[in-house]
């Protein structure tokens, strides 16, 4: 399970070697309850007496026998087929977790099996050794019965049209041998499960394999017979041509034959993968099927015992496996970065070609003979497409997926941008302008989005900053380099170049980018898993949350963020503030070119140059956040419980303290007759103090308001593009008025009056939240949350304090009672050593400290509300 260890330093951050070493001093007898505490004792209880077992079997008069069940003989009794899980003899409690268990006897339950299964076992019997006599070496018995070397048993499998799969049910029993003789005098259930054969997958095999080809230990997957991934059977299948006259008499000769095959079974030795804490590797997934095919499914997601019976009623229930290689969460770390930077890339891409623009206005204006005002609409209709897309593409990814949304939205927004190019009038030029931007937006919800698919809520501080920098640099990037396109070859090769460029990360998406939302992934898994299989699988999200439709994720994203924005005074005032200072940004480029080539008499490509120092000024704020979000790790790690939002304000007072300087300053330095580089240098602090704002702010917001930070980050990206649309639209008769020096004073008083807002917050943060409702139930939520976490630890802490002083008495003592045939306390065979006293301290001493994260991603639309119980809320506590 996904857990936050950089936050975390109470139990569960504890690696699984560690708890290994604490619980094992425990004996068998004193180990079993304690599987009751939690999931996770529970799979580490498992673990440990599973491997005592595998030791006892290793001992003198001790082996491992594996049995298989299969129904072969349904070619000549057809009336016997496989059920998938509902045969006679498999316990309706236990279907579709692939056990055997019932409330009998080994032996009757396989005798039951017996009646309609053949029962065969994969290895090499003592005759076949030739020493029928001849006592096994206990250090060879492992190997000897279920090693490598052994040739493989080939055994039939049918299939008649109506049946999607096959099954082999498998029983791992350790027994005691009655020295000198073949009998058994005692056994003990290892492990059982069900493997199934799908009809599809037993195809793709079978064309894989020659039916001439020498047999290789290493040739053919392994499917594992239990979630630990302990025993498995390595399978080699061979199409099988059936004669008529092999087929039964009940059979007509005009009918299909059954799709017929041998499979070759050979069986994995039980191992230690695992044990030390490592997860079993996965089959690994080609990187082009992650990206084109949603429904890629392994051998391990095939055969994993799902929880339901699959039906209607109590369909199997599709979740992530251990070590599931297309979790996001699970991509390598070089993948997860190369698909930040990717989708940071589009934020940047949709920035730079909202300002752009600016760089070719003056050639627009002599071509279609528009006004300056309304040219500038071609920026202010692009920027109010922001306020708008974000709230249709955010649910709609949500249904049809990111990839999607992604590669669609960017596909149209190349064709507009080409079609820019072409305008023959002003009219048209706006309007695909404003298309453009619409359908541009997508990546300012879905881009934060996919990263909070692909990292934890510990790791994603830095992943996020570099994403919120990008589509704050890219305004400033855009007016240098449309600025010199401009000038040197028209306005018409700056639309065109933008169309390039889009066009170009278009293609990177298409090929790159896998699906990273996992509610839609393990939804169309649930899908390939009932097509193949004739049974209905659905996703866990699908059944806790219900299946979502576009209608309900539309009304939500549409209703809930206007309503916070309205109700709640810090989204209200923030927004306010953040919007302003948006605003302010895109003010610059129809001031610009006022300031700098009316002014100054400078051309379209030199006047872009004037918005490097807002450019580096954001570099240096993006670099500063760095050492900011280590501060803010070390502070989780070193505070009980949660932190307060208002830790994240600190930045935001540095900023909005810059704001003002940056801007008095540019007001008041941008005459003609005073150094150009005095003025430019003024956009150093505006920008260091917009991007240290918006981050702040940002985490702020979201944790403050947990469970509503879509809706929040929504009213934000909203009001804040209404306002980047509407300040560059007044500009030109701000300066036309004002002058130079007094209308760039306007947007200075602005900031300087918002100073105090991110202060107070600061300071009386804490109160104004539990007056505020939706802020206070999101805080409630949280505390709830904190308190269940603690009492789970609290539940333990006994156990971990038992453990610590039977390891430092030394008095680990675990004796084996060979003359009862009793198997509860074989030795376990693991030095404990300092190592685990360390442990145990270092446990225990960190007890109190529950850094609980909220995992839920703070992008997707927030549904919470809608049961009218913000408990239903997920987070992941190990």
């Amino acid at each position: 399970m996904a857990s936050s260890k950089t936050s975390q330093l109470h139990l569960y951050s504890l690696p699984n070697e560690v708890f290994v070493h604490i619980l094992s001093p425990f004996s068998t007898r004193e180990l079993l309850p304690l599987a009751t505490i939690s999931h996770r004792f529970h799979a580490l209880v498992l673990r440990i007496i599973h491997y005592r077992l595998l030791l006892a079997a290793a001992l003198k008069e001790y082996k491992l026998i594996l049995e298989c069940f299969h129904p072969s003989s349904k070619l000549t009794e057809p009336h016997v087929f496989c059920k998938y899980l509902g045969t006679d003899g498999l316990s309706d409690r236990y279907e579709g977790k692939g056990s055997l268990y019932e409330d009998v006897d080994t032996a009757k339950r396989l005798g039951r099996l017996s009646s309609l299964y053949s029962r065969f076992r994969p290895e090499v019997t003592i005759e076949q050794r030739g020493s029928s006599a001849k006592e096994t070496p206990a250090s060879d018995l492992l190997e000897g019965e279920l090693g490598k070397e052994d040739p493989a048993v080939t055994r039939p499998v049918n299939l008649e049209d109506f049946e999607n799969f096959s099954q082999l049910c498998v029983v791992v029993s350790v027994v005691k041998v009655v020295p000198g003789t073949d009998l058994l005098e005692s056994t003990i259930e290892v492990v059982d499960g069900v493997v199934r054969l799908f009809r599809d997958w037993l195809r793709d095999q079978g064309q894989r394999s020659s039916s001439d080809a020498p047999r290789n230990s290493s040739d053919g997957p392994i499917l594992w017979v239990d979630t630990g991934q302990n025993v498995g059977l390595k399978l080699r299948v061979r199409q099988k041509e059936v004669s008529h006259q092999e087929l039964p008499i009940l059979m007509h000769r005009d009918e299909m034959p059954p799709a017929s095959y041998e499979v070759e079974i050979e069986v994995t030795a039980p191992t230690m993968t695992g044990f030390e804490g490592e997860a079993p590797q996965a089959s690994k997934i080609p990187y082009w099927r992650l990206v084109f095919d949603q429904k890629v499914v392994t051998d391990e997601v095939i055969n994993h015992p799902y929880a339901g019976r699959g039906t209607d009623d109590d369909p199997f229930v599709v979740v992530w496996i251990p070590g599931d290689s297309r979790n996001p969460m699970n991509f390598s770390s070089i993948l997860k970065w190369s698909l930040t930077i990717l989708v940071s890339l589009t934020t940047l891409a949709i920035a730079l070609i909202s300002s752009a623009y600016s760089g070719g206005m003056a050639e627009v204006m002599k071509e279609l003979s528009s006004s300056r005002e309304v040219t500038t609409l071609g920026i202010s209709l692009f920027v109010l497409g922001f306020a708008f897309g974000p709230l249709i593409w955010a649910p709609m990814s949500e249904v049809f997926g990111r990839r999607n949304v992604f590669t669609i939205t960017f596909c149209l927004l190349t064709a507009f941008n080409a079609g820019c190019a072409g305008s023959g009038n002003i009219q048209t030029l706006i309007i695909l302008r404003f298309l453009a931007g619409f359908f541009g937006s997508s990546p300012f919800g879905n881009a934060g989005g996919s990263i909070a698919d692909m990292f934890p809520a510990a790791q994603r501080g830095i992943a996020i900053s570099l994403f919120s920098a990008a589509p704050l640099c890219g305004p400033a990037i855009g007016p240098i380099i449309g600025g010199f396109l401009g000038s040197g070859a028209g306005w018409r090769w700056v639309e065109g170049f933008l169309a390039i460029f889009s066009g170009v990360i278009w293609i990177c998406l298409c090929v790159f980018l896998p699906e990273t939302y996992a509610p839609v992934l393990l939804r169309r898994r649930a899908e390939k898993l009932s097509e193949l299989s004739g049974k209905v699988y659905r996703s866990k999200l699908d059944i806790e949350r219900g299946k979502l439709t576009l209608q309900q994720t539309l009304t939500t994203a549409l209703s809930r963020p206007w309503r916070l924005l309205f109700r709640e005074p810090i989204v209200f005032l923030f927004c306010i503030y953040m919007a302003i200072i948006y605003g302010i940004l895109y003010l610059c480029f129809a001031a610009f070119p006022i300031v700098f080539q009316e002014a100054r008499g400078w051309n379209e490509g030199i006047g872009g140059l004037a918005f490097l120092g807002i450019l580096v000024g954001m570099i240096i704020a993006v670099i500063y956040t760095f050492p900011e979000n280590m501060h803010y790790a070390k502070l989780c790690r070193h505070t009980t419980g949660r932190l307060p939002p208002e830790v994240r304000l600190p930045p935001s007072i540095v900023g909005a303290i810059a704001l003002p300087i940056g801007l008095f300053w540019f007001a008041w330095t941008n005459s003609p007759s005073i150094h150009w580089m005095v003025a430019i240098a003024a956009g150093a602090p505006f920008g260091f103090g917009l991007v240290l704002v918006f981050l702040s702010v940002f985490n702020y917001l979201i944790d403050a308001y947990t469970i509503y930070s879509a809706s929040v980050l929504a009213a934000n990206s909203a009001l804040r593009s209404l306002f980047g649309a509407a300040f560059p639209l007044f500009t030109s008769y701000l300066y036309s008025g004002l002058g130079i020096h007094w209308a760039s004073s306007i947007p200075a008083f602005l900031a300087l009056a918002c100073v105090p807002i991110p202060i107070v917050f600061y300071l009386y943060g804490a109160r104004i939240r539990k007056r505020c409702r939706y802020a206070a139930e999101a805080d409630a939520f949280m505390q709830r949350l904190t308190q269940s976490t603690q009492q789970e630890a609290r539940r333990e802490e006994p156990i971990l304090e038992k453990a610590d002083a039977e390891v430092e008495a030394a008095a680990v003592d675990v004796e084996s009672d060979s003359e009862t045939g009793s198997l509860s306390n074989v030795p376990s065979a693991i030095d404990m050593g300092r190592r685990a006293s360390r442990a145990s301290k270092m446990s225990g001493r960190s007890l109190g400290r529950t850094a609980t994260q909220y995992e839920e991603n703070p992008y997707d639309i927030d549904r919470i509300n809608t049961r009218n119980s913000a408990i239903s809320g997920h987070c992941q506590k190990d």
